[in-house]
Formats: C-alpha cells, sequence, structure tokens
C-alpha cells in the first residue's frame, strides 16, 4: 500500500465533497453581502445556483465516464480536480452574485 497516494487520494475526496455543502450553512450571510431579501436568498442562492450547479456536473460526469477508456485515468483524475476546485477557489474573489453564479456552475 502506497501511503502517500493514498493520503493525496482522500485529501482529493475531501475536497471534492467538501465544496458541495460549502454554501448551505452561510446562505443568510452570503445573502447580506450581497444586499438580497429573505426570499431572493431562497431563490437565487438555494436555487438557482444550485440547480446550475448540477446542470452542469450531470453532462461532465457523463463525459470524465467515458474518458476514463480513452485517458490514463491518474492524469483525468488530476485534470478533473483542478478543473473542479479551481473556480471553487476564485469565489474567494467574488463581489457580484454573477460572478459566484458562474464560479458554482463551473465547480459543479
Amino acid at each position: 500500500l502506497d501511503w502517500n497516494a493514498f493520503g493525496l487520494l482522500a485529501a482529493a475526496v475531501f475536497v471534492i465533497f467538501a465544496d458541495q455543502n460549502l454554501m448551505a450553512p452561510n446562505l443568510t450571510m452570503i445573502a447580506h453581502d450581497f444586499g438580497f431579501s429573505d426570499r431572493e436568498r431562497d431563490s437565487k442562492l438555494g436555487g438557482q445556483i444550485s440547480v446550475a450547479f448540477f446542470l452542469l456536473g450531470l453532462p461532465a460526469c457523463l463525459i470524465i465516464g467515458a474518458l476514463t477508456d480513452v485517458v490514463q485515468r491518474k492524469r483525468l483524475l488530476v485534470c478533473t480536480i483542478l478543473l473542479g476546485q479551481g473556480p471553487c477557489l476564485l469565489t474567494l474573489f467574488v463581489t457580484q452574485y454573477w460572478e459566484l453564479f458562474v464560479l458554482r456552475t463551473l465547480t459543479g
């Protein structure tokens, strides 16, 4: 058993699944930062972003699944982690709702 590879894989899985639940406990604070009412918070942050996250994620999963037969799996794993987590990291610099929407969609 290669403990270094195992540790890196465990960290990657943690990061991948952590971003899915990152916003949920903070929706009220995020809405306050954007000046949203409770209704806008529920609609935009709880609805639109969540749907967009999964609407891009579903076709991405199908494409990545097909690529596992064509591309070296280690390389594919690294690329998908970078492509998915890069936008998640960039949400640190968001100042407007549309920026958050685009980046969370790309994270999906």
